[in-house]
């Protein structure tokens, strides 16, 4: 393997920082709810945001990664083993997910100064990057298999379940993100898991490609 001292340390890089943005922003809807740019999702009502929650597996995951970062700089040969590269897989393809969504839709329908602004930067922007270069760039020390990548749709299948259902059946949370459109929300929610499954297999297959780039 090629290189593997340098891309653990770039990885270790991006895991910390990652780990410290996603902590302090997280603490910020508690300690100071006023001052986050989700004002109206202070304390526990931050865990409804697909950003928040997305953000805090990527963290996990890069936490799970780090000490095998560490290992791997001292030994000089990759120690991550596979089930923590699939972890941070899931993670990455989560905030992916956050990331795109911006992009594409809350961003032209609510603003960018908004969506990347504050606590937003760090959720919708900063950690999705770092996470996005780290686990398909530096962290491809191991061959993913399809079905493995697959399993990164699972936060957006979970998450999604309990958004429309407690949205479009139990009606306890209003639809912040504004899925509903023009009462299309089953529309919208196709489009949100075939994005999910095609940001999945465009990060498998770019992972992948790495893999053999640095064997």
């Amino acid at each position: 393997m090629k290189f593997i001292r340098f891309r653990n340390c770039v990885s270790a890089v991006c895991n910390i920082l990652v780990i410290i943005a996603v902590t302090i922003n997280v603490l910020g809807f508690f300690i100071n709810p006023g001052q986050s740019s989700d004002i109206n999702f202070a304390r526990l009502d931050c865990f409804k945001l697909f950003s928040v929650d997305s953000n805090i597996l990527a963290a996990l995951g890069c936490a799970l990664m780090l000490p095998f970062n560490m290992l791997s700089i001292v030994q000089g040969e990759n120690s991550a083993p596979k089930f923590a590269i699939i972890i941070k897989f899931v993670g990455t393809a989560a905030v992916a997910l956050t990331l795109v969504t911006v992009l594409c839709f809350l961003g032209p329908r609510q603003g960018f100064d908004s969506m990347f602004s504050g606590s937003n930067y760090y959720f919708h922007l900063f950690c999705p990057v770092l996470c996005i270069l780290s686990a398909v760039v530096f962290e491809s020390s191991s061959k993913l298999h399809f079905w493995q990548a697959i399993i990164g749709l699972a936060p957006t299948v979970l998450y999604g379940l309990a958004y429309f259902y407690n949205v479009f059946f139990k009606y306890r949370w209003t639809d912040f993100y504004g899925f509903d459109v023009s009462g299309m929300w089953i529309t919208t929610a196709g489009v949100l898991l075939v994005t999910s499954a095609v940001i999945c297999v465009l990060m498998f297959g770019i992972h992948n490609l790495f893999e053999k780039i640095f064997r």
